[in-house]
Order: structure tokens, then C-alpha cells, then sequence
């Protein structure tokens, strides 16, 4: 931030406190017609400089304090808001002495400040201070053409300031626009090195996809593996069933329980015991039979 002009004092909060009566300029002229006009002491001005978007701003507000002798005048408030501190204090000081003239016409008719500039030049009452400013300067010559100078002189100090700052800001919306050219050029790139990736994700994405729809073929395939398996697992058991059947032993016939008593009973008769005879030779013997033949040979 610049350094602040002399005569300035700034507070806690960084405002800028001053009367601006430290050079030849529109705070001067105000405070003069503000003192013939009865006002004991000078307006005060409260600046302050902040940034707006980077772009360097100032406020400033003035405030001329009611009339001691004329309760009845309203108070007025001015607030402009310029680029630097000084060009703000000019621009402020021109607007609170336009809008004195306006509202106090009677106070300004017979001296140089009525021939200032009002916000509306259809106003009847400029008008006819204009028409009869040859009296004003056969009245006060010397006021009237020293008072008209240091006018020019104010308003050539604002348009310098103006001047000034204007130029800054085209200094810094021409290094702006080359950023901006600057980041378009870079947003191509960057919008052609997209699309190049773009295209190699594309690739991977196009082999994704062939790899998924394999492994749903192959799910399919797996799946109907899986089917024939237990198909072949049903039939292997079912052959296995058919073989035990045919394997097993044969089961044992139920018998009646009245059985057992019958097979007791012939248990129980008494067989006697015979002496074994000796076998009875018969004709048909082969020991008859041989001497049979021995008789034969007898003969």
C-alpha cells in the first residue's frame, strides 16, 4: 500500500482520518465555502483501501455536521468510492460541494461557488446564477478568477489521479487477458492429452469387456460341467446301489416260534441203543460172488 499522504492519522481498524487540507485541491475550496458560509471547523474524511477481485479499491466517507446557527439544514453524508486515497478525498470533496450548492442556493448566489457545475443542468436557479455571473465578476474579480483556478487546478489533480489509476487497471487487465490466453492454450493441451487418455482407457475398457464376457462363457461352461458331474455322480451312486443289492446275503427266513417246541419234542424221545450187526452176506455178495466163480474153475 502507498505510503499515506501527510496530515493523515489511521486507527485500529486501518482507516484513514484527515481534513485534506494539506494541498491545493476540492477538499480546500469546500472547507473555504464551508466557512463562509458559517461552518466553525472542516469536514473530516474517513478512507480506507481494501482489494476487490485484485483489484485495488478505496472509500471514502465525509461528513459535513449540521449547522450551529441553522439547526434546520440536514446533515450531510457523502461516500464515493475510487481507486487511491487521493483521487477518493477529490471525488468526495466535489460531490459534498455540489450537493451544498444545490441545497443551499441562497448562500452560494454572490460568490464563485454558485458557477460550479450542478448534477442537473436543466436547474433554473444555476441557470440564472450563469446568466448573471458578469455581475459576480464586476463584484469580485480577483475571488472570482482565483477561486475559478484553483477549480481547474482541483479538477486537473482528479483527472490525474483518475488518469493514473485507470492506466494501473488496464496495465492489470492486460496481464490478465495474457493469463487468460495463456490458460486457453493450456486448457487445449490439456483437452488433447484427455482425449489421448481417453483413448488408451478406452482400450483397456474394450479388453475388460472381452475378458468379462469369456468369463461368462466359461461360467456357463463351469456351470454346465457341474450339472453333468452330479448327473454322473447320481448315476455312479445309483449303480453302486444296484451292485450292494446284488452282493448282499440272502436274509434269513423267519421261522414260526411253534417250530422250536416240535424239534424239541423228537429231541426228547428215547432211541435205544442197538448193538451193531454184522453185515449179512448176501447172493449178490461179491464174496459170494467169488466163490461163485472159484466152484466153477472146479469143474
Amino acid at each position: 500500500m502507498e505510503e499515506p499522504p501527510a496530515l493523515a492519522v489511521m486507527d485500529e481498524q486501518g482507516h484513514f482520518h484527515s481534513f485534506c487540507l494539506h494541498w491545493e485541491g476540492m477538499p480546500r475550496l469546500l472547507c473555504e465555502l464551508l466557512s463562509v458560509a458559517g461552518y466553525p471547523n472542516p469536514p473530516t474524511y474517513e478512507g480506507f483501501e481494501f482489494e476487490e477481485s485484485g483489484v485495488r479499491r478505496c472509500t471514502v466517507v465525509m461528513t459535513i455536521p449540521q449547522h450551529p446557527l441553522n439547526p434546520q439544514w440536514l446533515l450531510i453524508v457523502t461516500q464515493v468510492t475510487g481507486h487511491r486515497l487521493l483521487d477518493s478525498w477529490e471525488l468526495a470533496a466535489t460531490c459534498a460541494l455540489t450537493t451544498f450548492c444545490d441545497q443551499h442556493p441562497l448562500e452560494v448566489v454572490m460568490t464563485p461557488f454558485g458557477l460550479f457545475p450542478v448534477v442537473d443542468e436543466a436547474d433554473p436557479l444555476w441557470l440564472d446564477r450563469m446568466n448573471t455571473s458578469h455581475v459576480l465578476a464586476a463584484l469580485d474579480t480577483v475571488g472570482t478568477v482565483r477561486v475559478t483556478a484553483q477549480c481547474l487546478n482541483a479538477q486537473y489533480r482528479l483527472q490525474v489521479f483518475q488518469g493514473n489509476a485507470i492506466a494501473q487497471l488496464a496495465e492489470l487487465a492486460q496481464g490478465h487477458f495474457g493469463m487468460v490466453i495463456d490458460r486457453d492454450f493450456q486448457i487445449i493441451e490439456l483437452q488433447g492429452q484427455v482425449q489421448q487418455l481417453q483413448g488408451q482407457v478406452h482400450a483397456p475398457q474394450t479388453t475388460v469387456a472381452e475378458h468379462e464376457a469369456m468369463m461368462e462363457f466359461l461360467d456357463e461352461q463351469i456351470g454346465e460341467l457341474n450339472m453333468e458331474i452330479d448327473n454322473v455322480q447320481e448315476q455312479l451312486q445309483l449303480q453302486q446301489m444296484q451292485q450292494d443289492a446284488l452282493h448282499a446275503p440272502p436274509d434269513v427266513m423267519d421261522v414260526d416260534e411253534e417250530e422250536p417246541e416240535e424239534i424239541e419234542c423228537y429231541s426228547n424221545v428215547d432211541f435205544e441203543k442197538a448193538d451193531p450187526q454184522p453185515a449179512q452176506w448176501g447172493a449178490h455178495s461179491p464174496v459170494a460172488s467169488e466163490s461163485s466163480v472159484n466152484n466153477l474153475d472146479d469143474f
